[in-house]
């Protein structure tokens, strides 16, 4: 056998574990993604670059009480590590129609939410730290 052929086979004997590997990780990947349910629709950040808006989707969740429902989740973020989470909104699918995120300060954010009905959300008024929110509806 040849110098470059048997060169051939130590590669391909070397590479195919990781070949295999990355194939199984692909496929657990993708069914991860399908069973979840969870999907981040959209973020923003503060002008502060201190917190991070980000808008969820999520199958099968009971927090607003519909099995489909939309999130709005505050990340505190120092440079790209995140240092705590809360989330201050939750709404079912179907009244979510129009909602949208606008940073009205460096750390202040309004969630203009134009079909929310009474009893059709969550809402947790307040402050975090220096992060303000308020929600238009």
């Amino acid at each position: 056998m040849p110098r470059q052929q048997r060169l051939l086979k130590l590669l391909i004997l070397c590479y195919m574990p990781l070949g295999v590997i990355a194939g199984i990780g692909a496929y657990a990947g993708t069914l991860w993604y399908f069973f979840d349910g969870t999907k981040y629709l959209a973020s923003s950040n503060s002008p502060s670059r201190r917190y991070r808006a980000v808008l969820v989707s999520q199958r099968d969740g009971e927090d607003c009480g519909a099995p489909d429902q939309k999130e709005i989740v505050i990340e505190r973020r120092i440079g790209i590590l995140r240092t705590g989470e809360l989330a201050l909104f939750c709404v079912d699918e179907q009244t979510s129609e129009g909602l949208s995120l606008r940073w009205t300060g460096p750390d202040e954010l309004t969630i203009r939410c134009p079909n929310c009905e009474e009893g059709s959300f969550r809402f947790y008024n307040g402050r975090w730290g220096r992060f303000t929110y308020r929600l238009d509806h």
